[in-house]
């Protein structure tokens, strides 16, 4: 085929020629494909997509006695997905997902890709280097945490990697910032429990007794129903998350969320008082956040007390207990005892005070002071 021929030229023989041209896209949506030509002349052509601009911009250097600039014998022909986008390859690798992923995990990756690193959606594949996307990542880090870099940054390469995977682009991010994790004891929770008891009627009741007794999460309070409550214990079998589409009913990750926890009968019988249908709380899990928000802030509670921190306390006085980590992993829903090691091996103030004693009253005993 000529290149003046009417017809349309295949895009993968245009990209062989191609070599000069370099693809973006404008504010308006559409997108410029721009060529230099031998003479050193740059001609553009605009089109709805990056092949539409492309076919364009050749259409309109063959029309013309000039000829596009020959691509020297060690250049590689351009593979067409290093013209698609960093927003582009993102939003295949998030359709390519949608079926195996939850509704939760799709959305975060869609806020991630709409809020973070906004400088670095146009750019294309075959401009996107190790440099480029260091760059992008020192601007984050100043705005946002490292956790929030580290989980754009994450989505950022497994799509390139799925799309283009021999392009490495390995960067310095942000160090983690050790987080401190607030677990209120037991005074400090009955304390709150008489504010829960009087706020907006008692409608957080459930939730706060199901969270600091029983370590379950915001969701899985959403997501009981009245035959998961025994007369000895709660089955967990499912959660109902919320996302901007409504709330919804999901599985437990793994075999590990699907777990009894037990209580005692007085709690049993509390749990089955005012269900609505066969829902125990009848409450989202968003509803639960926000409530608990506004009785923290209404109340003076201190500002690092989240609702998640509730579930700490429970882990937190089972260690406290001497209950084996193996078996708390196991009421948690952890598949392991990582996280327990990692996150809850928490000692209060006053139990530490305690321990204090007990040590120093182990050298008074070896000294035979009876005092």
């Amino acid at each position: 085929m000529s290149w003046g021929s009417k017809k349309m030229l295949p895009l993968t023989i245009a990209l062989r020629r191609l070599v000069m041209a370099t693809v973006r896209k404008l504010k308006s949506g559409n997108y410029q494909a721009i060529l230099t030509i031998s003479t050193g002349k740059r001609i553009s052509a605009t089109g709805k997509t990056q092949d539409e601009a492309l076919q364009a911009v050749f259409k309109l250097s063959a029309s013309g006695s000039d000829t596009p600039a020959p691509a020297p014998t060690t250049a590689t022909a351009i593979d067409p997905t290093m013209l698609l986008t960093v927003g582009a390859v993102i939003d295949r690798y998030i359709d390519s997902k949608c079926l195996v992923l939850s509704p939760t995990t799709v959305e975060g990756y869609k806020m991630l890709r709409k809020e973070r690193f906004k400088g670095l959606m146009s750019v294309p594949l075959s401009e996107l280097s190790k440099e480029v996307l260091q760059k992008a990542v020192n601007t984050e880090s100043l705005m946002v945490s490292p956790k929030t870099v580290r989980n754009a940054y994450g989505l950022i390469t497994s799509a390139v990697g799925m799309f283009a995977p021999d392009l490495h682009l390995s960067v310095t991010l942000p160090r983690k910032n050790k987080k401190e994790i607030y677990v209120p004891d037991e005074e400090e929770v009955a304390k709150i429990y008489e504010i829960v008891k009087r706020y907006s009627k008692g409608r957080l009741i459930k939730p706060y007794l199901l969270a600091t007794q029983c370590g379950l999460r915001a969701s899985e309070i959403a997501g009981l129903t009245t035959d998961c409550i025994k007369s000895d214990c709660i089955i967990i079998k499912q959660a109902k998350v919320s996302t901007h589409d409504g709330a919804f009913v999901k599985q437990p990750k793994s075999n590990k969320g699907y777990r009894s926890i037990p209580i005692s009968p007085a709690f049993s019988a509390l749990l089955l008082q005012d269900c609505v249908g066969d829902s125990v709380c009848n409450i989202t899990s968003h509803a639960i956040t926000k409530a608990w928000y506004v009785l923290r802030d209404t109340n003076d509670l201190p500002k690092h007390l989240n609702f998640h921190a509730l579930r700490h306390h429970f882990a937190s006085q089972c260690l406290l207990q001497n209950i084996p980590q193996k078996y708390i992993a196991e009421l948690m829903g952890h598949a392991d005892c990582t996280m327990i090691e990692r996150v809850y091996q928490h000692i209060f103030p006053s139990a530490l005070s305690a321990y204090g004693k007990r040590l120093a009253n182990r050298t008074d005993t070896l000294l035979g002071d009876k005092t």
